[in-house]
């Protein structure tokens, strides 16, 4: 499961990736966008085909490099697991025409602590989370693993946090309070409020 986010506000063309969504724009945008390749060297399991990851996102490269995109995204779980299952996605990513962005996910953290500070750096993103500019659009690229078990060394103090916000949801018998989620900080928020800000003074739209 994705626990990175692309966020958006207002609607979404279904077509062209977000083309004319809103009002009056008239900017067209076209994005090919990628979730969940979840590569490891290990044996499949069930409906998941872990080693085809690599034929599928070589496929995918290859039509996107046939289409006039803008840019690409991959929306978060490029990995299973494994810090080496990352080198052979990336190689294949190097091939890419257009730009490639990311936001990150759960799978991208199962790894031993000292990798995971890493991950972000290892995959050129230039930072947890982030914003791009295209035309009149601004892109936030949302980290919703902030705040988690698995996503942090044992040792940060935003550990104890994820910690302490994952009883009180049990406590209260959420649902959604397992392991495997995550949550985001109120840094994040407030860069997010900020990042909407900028946006609505240079009058761009959101997502």
């Amino acid at each position: 499961m994705t626990a990175g986010a692309l966020v958006s506000y207002g609607p979404i063309g279904s077509q062209h990736a977000f083309a004319s969504a809103i009002g009056s724009s008239t900017q067209r945008l076209r994005i090919g966008l990628i979730a969940d390749a979840q590569y490891a060297d290990a044996d499949s399991k069930g409906s998941r085909f872990y080693r085809q990851s690599i034929d599928k996102l070589e496929s995918a490269i290859a039509q996107f490099n046939e289409q006039a995109l803008d840019f690409c995204v991959h929306l978060g779980d490029l990995i299973d697991r494994y810090w080496e299952s990352f080198d052979p996605m990336l190689s294949i990513l190097h091939g890419s025409k257009h730009p490639f962005y990311h936001v990150l996910g759960n799978h991208d953290f199962d790894l031993q602590d000292d990798y995971k500070a890493q991950v972000p750096s290892k995959i050129k993103m230039p930072n947890r989370f982030y914003s791009v500019s295209q035309n009149e659009w601004r892109f936030l690229f949302l980290d919703t693993n902030d705040v988690s078990l698995y996503g942090l060394p044992k040792t940060s103090p935003r550990y104890e946090e994820a910690t302490q916000r994952l009883q009180q949801l049990k406590e209260e018998r959420k649902s959604q309070a397992q392991d495997w989620n995550g949550a985001i900080g109120n840094p994040q928020l407030e860069w997010m409020e900020n990042e909407c800000n900028i946006a609505k003074t240079m009058q761009q739209r959101v997502i």
